[in-house]
């Protein structure tokens, strides 16, 4: 069922699509934290002469901002569905 076939519908759309953005936007800041915590375990890895684990641990580093960078993306579309969710009253 739409949203515009159910007036209380658009609220629960609307909130629900903040929702999302909301919860996106947290995992991008988890995503962003892991990433700090890998790149610190480089170094001290590199302090301790473990290159293998620096290189491991960078790689983990550049992985997780990525997925910071796509939930970041993925909570802007779901602001925007929230913004383009069509209200039943003005039609």
């Amino acid at each position: 069922m739409r949203s515009t076939d159910d007036p209380g519908g658009h609220r629960r759309a609307k909130a629900t699509h903040a929702r999302a953005a909301k919860t996106h936007e947290r995992a991008a800041e988890l995503h962003e934290f892991s990433a700090n915590l890998h790149e610190e375990h480089a170094v001290e890895m590199r302090d301790f002469g473990h290159p293998g684990n620096v290189e491991r641990a960078q790689h983990i580093a550049d992985r997780e901002r990525e997925l910071a960078e796509k939930e970041r993306v993925l909570a802007d579309e779901q602001r925007r569905k929230a913004d383009e969710e069509p209200d039943p009253r003005t039609g």
